[in-house]
């Protein structure tokens, strides 16, 4: 995967935890949801350079 691509991808995914953690009309489960998504978007991400 291209490396500038990769540091985009992972800004927005930092934005995006951000974004709701700051956003308080949804709820705590939603929440964890989607932030654990991110993380696991995030791992996936950071394992590609491992293959």
């Amino acid at each position: 995967m291209n490396a500038d691509l990769k540091k985009e991808m992972l800004k927005n995914i930092e934005l995006t935890k951000e974004i709701i953690k700051n956003n308080f009309e949804i709820s705590f489960e939603s929440y964890v949801e989607t932030n654990s998504k991110l993380n696991l978007l995030t791992y996936i991400l950071m394992c590609d350079d491992n293959k």
